[in-house]
């Protein structure tokens, strides 16, 4: 896979995770710079981790695929949490946000596979 293609998903990943945020209200700067900072490093950390297990995991993947999501909502939420204080409404905020960004991120692989 083409690191400007890994590139382009963690951008997306950005854009519709710091957008879902900013829909509901977390819009200081700190929130932002650490919104686009930890989703940077989660999406890249995860992607480039299945691309160098590809073929190791064989037919694992969709479940590593999955543990891997499960273990980003945990160090995300885990993030926010240090960075904006013990609100807990950002734990269901974060997994609503990956689930969405999941689905966005499904969408542009799918393309891409099709060009």
């Amino acid at each position: 896979m083409n690191h400007l293609i890994i590139l382009g998903g963690a951008l997306l990943t950005v854009v519709v995770e710091l957008g879902f945020f900013l829909l509901f209200g977390f819009r200081t700067k700190k929130f932002i710079i650490g919104c686009i900072c930890i989703n940077l490093a989660t999406n890249l950390a995860l992607n480039y981790t299945l691309l160098g297990l590809g073929n190791v995991i064989g037919s694992s993947y969709n479940l590593v695929f999955l543990l891997g999501e499960a273990l980003v909502v945990i160090v995300e939420s885990g993030f926010y949490l240090l960075l904006e204080g013990k609100k807990w409404e950002l734990i269901p905020f974060t997994l609503s946000a990956n689930c969405i960004s999941i689905l966005f991120g499904f969408g542009y692989y799918a393309i891409l596979a099709l060009l």
